[in-house]
């Protein structure tokens, strides 16, 4: 699967890289996303966190969480302000790595 023409990405992270954070803050007037993420292989387990915070906050809120375990869960989307979105892995088969895609309206 390609993908072009994204926003931002996180490539090729494990659960034990933690919770990966992207700066959002020159896009805050972009409020349409799409979260697509990419496995290097089929998974037994895991899941990814999806969170943001908001501008003028300093926490983050949780606004889903991504089954890796199904190719047809691996696109969120949503709309809203944020400053950063913060991508939090759990449980995911040790030798597999994610990557994440993100696209703003």
């Amino acid at each position: 699967m390609g993908h072009k023409d994204f926003t931002y990405s996180v490539l090729d992270k494990a659960t034990t890289d933690h919770a990966q954070v992207v700066d959002l803050t020159e896009h805050r007037r972009k409020l349409t996303h799409q979260i697509q993420v990419k496995v290097s292989a089929e998974p037994t387990a895991g899941t990814l966190g999806v969170q943001i915070r908001t501008p003028g906050t300093d926490e983050y809120w949780q606004i889903g969480s991504i089954d890796l375990t199904d190719p047809t869960n691996r696109i969120v989307q949503y709309v809203g302000n944020a400053d950063s979105v913060r991508f939090v892995p759990a449980s995911l088969d040790s030798d597999k790595t994610y990557s994440v895609f993100g696209y703003l309206v």
